[in-house]
């Protein structure tokens, strides 16, 4: 419907700062929607750098939108028609010079037509829709901001209010979505689309939320479909207009970081995979979708093609940002390590915990830097590095939780030794929880397996060590996924129950008894019961009420990094086991 406005979205999604910010910000105070494009360029930059000091920006841009909202409204009735005409002149200015940024699917939809063919009625309307509909996105990106600072509640109680505009607009647009073009009450397809990605992206956000808040919100009645969550959002993938990049963005990441329970990560793989195919069409030098496709590629094993990928995206968001995107350069040390060149990786590894700046990473920087200097033979190295492991933690950031937990650990070890395999086994339990080490390809995840082995064998656990347990679990269960991988499904299942052996002597890290529950569970569904035929009505149901005994004891466990995501995938277990369970008793 506005041309003008996606012209400014298209250059804010193909990482173009510059020239959006030149387009924009000459717009910001007028359009509402043009300074909402001009605040998701520091959001974007956050995530791509992970810059903490860039969510006080962002937070700021959002707070000039919205007050250019709020300026807007407390005049409506005026400038709704002067709006109105200047949104005409533009579009027609664009269309005159060839460009149509409506080039996806948007025009096959029958609710979609360009402005000017709307009826005087029919723009006011859409317009007051879509203001509406903005004010809740303003809510929501407050509080995706205030969330990715670990301020839950403040970002809850945006979420909230967020999910109360777009449920108003969805109730009042979709009975109308069926009338034609001819009706007053007429509702075009980008104001669709924008309350589908509102509704959407609510209810995914809230099924990977903290098990505290998810309670809190159930108490009070907002209960999370994700599955209805992730309909939604590919509506407007499929659609595109202003939210197919957002869109686009979230689904990969859903499909590459959060895997569904008991699925096969294949079938999730090839979605991301055409997921990323068309946004590439639309945003050919955007750094973020660069930066998904080379998850996609490490995912599928081509480490060589994701450091290609990588270092386009860092060009990109170095000529864009005008500084080092340390999360893209982080994650290039990932594919270096886990190839074992430890030369390259710590080459960049030390640029990174040299920086005087903040980011979401730079203690998990810290460790695996720590990591690569035992393999290449640099204790001195290493042992510094552990020495003053605290002072590279990001203390704002959910990220490098994981990292300021691990230096609570370094507190408990006191021998050389024991400090070295913690450190080193750390880096794979960080592979672990980001769900990487289980999508290896064999020809890497072998001799990695070979190094972890090797590495944990050189290193004896002193009897009297305070977290003996504590590592002893923690190494079961790498082993435990590398077994997997490797098709030992048996050996495997042993692993799990033996770091679930040790569930009553943790000292600190019990996450890796809540792990192993849940992997014990996956394991005996997805390798013994899906294996049972039908017909053996009593070994299947035996069989299901032991994954569903594992996944209860993982989902009562709580007060770890990464439980959100966890439970969450604990959670869809059990419904998808429950239901097996009642239909086979029924049967």
């Amino acid at each position: 419907m506005y041309n003008c406005i996606l012209k400014g979205n298209h250059l804010v999604w193909n990482t173009e700062f510059a020239e959006a910010k030149k387009y924009l910000d000459p717009l910001a105070k007028s359009i509402p929607r043009m300074a909402y494009e001009l605040a998701i360029i520091p959001i974007l930059g956050s995530v791509l750098s992970g810059d903490t000091s860039l969510r006080d920006e962002s937070l700021k841009a959002i707070e000039a939108a919205e007050h250019s909202l709020y300026l807007f409204n407390k005049h409506s009735a005026t400038n709704l028609t002067n709006l109105i005409q200047e949104l005409e002149r533009m579009d027609e200015e664009l269309y005159s010079n060839n460009e149509n940024y409506y080039n996806f699917n948007e025009k096959d939809h029958k609710n979609f037509c360009q402005l000017k063919e709307l009826t005087i009625d029919q723009k006011i309307n859409n317009l007051k829709l879509d203001h509406e509909i903005l004010d809740g996105e303003l809510h929501l990106m407050r509080g995706v901001v205030q969330f990715s600072s670990g301020s839950y509640f403040k970002g809850f109680y945006n979420l909230r209010k967020s999910y109360l505009k777009f449920k108003h607009v969805y109730n009042i647009v979709e009975p109308l979505k069926s009338y034609e073009k001819s009706s007053n009450e007429f509702i075009h397809s980008d104001v669709l689309h924008n309350v589908y990605f509102g509704m959407g992206i609510f209810n995914f956000m809230l099924s990977i939320l903290p098990p505290m808040l998810t309670s809190i919100l159930s108490m009070i009645g907002f209960d999370a479909d994700r599955d209805h969550g992730l309909e939604l959002m590919k509506f407007d993938h499929e659609y595109g207009g202003r939210q197919f990049g957002v869109a686009s963005f979230m689904l990969s990441m859903n499909y590459l970081f959060i895997p569904r329970a008991l699925e096969d990560r294949e079938t999730k793989l090839a979605i991301a995979g055409g997921l990323l195919e068309k946004s590439e069409k639309i945003f050919p030098r955007s750094g973020g979708f660069k930066m998904m496709k080379s998850h996609y590629e490490r995912k599928k094993g081509d480490i060589s093609n994701a450091i290609t990928s990588l270092s386009e995206a860092i060009t990109i968001c170095e000529e864009s940002m005008g500084f080092m995107p340390n999360i893209l350069v982080h994650e290039l040390s990932w594919c270096y390590f886990l190839t074992e060149d430890f030369e390259k990786a710590s080459h960049y590894l030390n640029i990174l915990v040299s920086s005087e700046k903040d980011f979401d990473t730079k203690g998990i920087s810290a460790m695996l830097l720590a990591a690569c200097k035992l393999r290449l033979g640099d204790i001195e190295g290493t042992n510094k590095l552990i020495d003053s492991f605290g002072k590279y933690v990001s203390k704002g950031s959910r990220i490098d939780k994981f990292a300021a937990e691990k230096v609570e650990v370094f507190k408990y070890l006191k021998t050389e030794k024991e400090k070295h395999l913690m450190m080193f086994m750390s880096v794979f339990h960080f592979l672990y929880v980001k769900r990487d080490l289980a999508n290896l390809q064999i020809d890497i995840a072998e001799p990695l397996y070979e190094l972890f082995i090797k590495t944990s064998n050189e290193i004896v656990i002193d009897n009297h060590s305070k977290l003996g347990n504590d590592i002893q679990a923690g190494l079961a269960v790498v082993r435990g996924q590398f077994l997997r991988l490797l098709g030992k499904h048996e050996e495997s299942k042993e692993e799990f129950k033996k770091a679930v052996s040790y569930e009553h002597h943790i000292v600190l890290e019990k996450q890796w008894i809540a792990f192993s529950y849940y992997e014990i569970g996956e394991s005996i569904y997805l390798f013994e019961s899906k294996q049972v035929p039908a017909e053996k009505k009593e070994e299947k149901l035996a069989l299901l009420k032991d994954v569903k005994h594992y996944l209860e004891k993982c989902s009562k466990m709580s007060g770890y990094s990464f439980e959100e995501v966890l439970h969450s995938r604990a959670k869809l277990a059990l419904k998808q086991v429950n239901k097996e369970i009642s239909e086979l008793s029924h049967h």
